[in-house]
Formats: structure tokens, sequence, C-alpha cells
């Protein structure tokens, strides 16, 4: 137990559902981000943990939100129709 002199400790990593809850998305979200490389995961037994560093990390970096990567003009000057947007199968990149 820690006493008020006590310091608390200082957070190392989160557990999945724990930084969905901090970051108010869903575990799937997270595990999104962990499958796509935006955050790192570690092992440790059973138990998948997100190093505090990496999710530091992400926050810290600028991100492309889907509807600004749609708004891009395509190279003869128009914007895609919303349809013509091609997507990849899970998986396949």
């Amino acid at each position: 137990m820690l006493s008020a002199s006590q310091p608390s400790p200082e957070i190392l990593v989160y557990e999945v559902n724990e930084l969905a809850k901090l970051l108010r998305v869903s575990p799937r979200t997270i595990g999104n981000l962990m499958r796509n490389g935006s955050l790192v995961r570690r092992k440790i037994g059973a138990r998948t943990v997100i190093p505090k560093s990496s999710v530091d990390a992400f926050l810290r970096r600028d991100h492309t939100t889907r509807t600004e990567k749609d708004s891009v003009p395509a190279e003869d000057g128009k914007r895609p129709h919303r349809g013509s947007v091609t997507r990849t199968r899970r998986g396949s990149r």
C-alpha cells in the first residue's frame, strides 16, 4: 500500500482495454493500431501490453485522417468520386 509520502508508481505499459478506455476508442481500434504498426505491442506472459513510450510517440505524430486522404485531388486535378476509392483486402498490401 502506498502512503501519502510515496509517489505513485510511473505507468510503463498499458493493457489493451485500459488504453482503449483512456483514449475513448474500442479495443478493436487499439488492435488495429497494433496490427498496422502504429502502436508497439509486447507480450508479457499471456498479457499483451503497449509501452507508454509507444503511446506517447503515437500521440505526437501527425496523422492524416480518412477525409483528408480522400479530399486530395487526383493527378488530373479532379477529386475522385466517393465510390472510386480502391480498397485492399485485409492482409494484402
